[in-house]
């Protein structure tokens, strides 16, 4: 790379003609002006908790999932289903669904 004029960089950020989208150059800050863009992240606390709840909810959901079935229980529940005696338990399940801890057998 070759640089012919040396004597035409900008020596600073002052110096450089800066134009956005949809503005004029009258509305650009003047030299002495120091304009920053600003993040600000923001969560509100139900957010917070919702996501908290929802990190409990699945940690224990995902511990109760991984307890194995013994092979006499679902021995047990094949011969009952086979035989037509079992019988739905309606509250079980549904406290079971709602995530309650009276419904544990």
């Amino acid at each position: 790379m070759k640089i012919s004029n040396a004597n035409n960089l900008t020596p600073g950020y002052a110096g450089l003609n800066i134009r956005t989208k949809g503005h004029s150059s009258s509305s650009l800050p003047k030299n002495d002006e120091k304009s920053f863009d600003a993040i600000s992240i923001q969560s509100e606390p139900r957010q917070i908790a919702e996501r908290t709840f929802a990190a409990a909810i699945s940690k224990e959901l995902a511990s109760d999932v991984r307890i194995p079935v013994s092979d006499a229980r679902l021995n047990e529940l094949k011969e009952q289903i086979s035989s037509h005696t079992y019988k739905i338990d309606a509250s079980a399940i549904a406290s079971r669904m709602l995530l309650c801890k009276e419904a544990v057998e």
